[in-house]
């Protein structure tokens, strides 16, 4: 990581920006990513997927269409489930969590359960 200072200047190179409460260059990251300070790499924010790179190597990041969200840990889009059910990492569809029964779909498709 390079920096420039330049009395009490600092410039970074690009793709980088300086943070300032650490007085470091960080990755300039683009919109649904933000920077990671402990791999000074663009991660993508929660509620969105990697799709990509950019010329300079960071990750390109899309929202997840509704109603997704991200929650499993290779970062898919998953359904955005309901109280009483949970994601199915398998099929990505909304099952009733134990304890509660189907009792019909929603405008989405999703299960709605409801406790036994």
């Amino acid at each position: 990581m390079e920096y420039f200072e330049t009395s009490n200047v600092i410039l970074a190179e690009k793709p980088y920006h300086v943070w300032i409460s650490a007085n470091q260059c960080v990755w300039s990251c683009g919109e649904g990513t933000q920077p990671d300070t402990t791999t000074n790499e663009c991660v993508c924010e929660n509620g969105y997927y990697e799709i990509g790179t950019d010329e300079f190597g960071r990750r390109i990041c899309a929202k997840c269409p509704e109603p997704y969200h991200v929650v499993t840990s290779d970062k898919r889009c998953v359904w955005s489930c309901s109280e009483g059910t949970e994601p199915d990492n398998t099929t990505n569809e909304c099952v009733c969590q134990k304890g509660y029964y189907e009792t019909g779909t929603d405008g989405f498709g999703r299960r709605i359960c409801s406790p036994l």
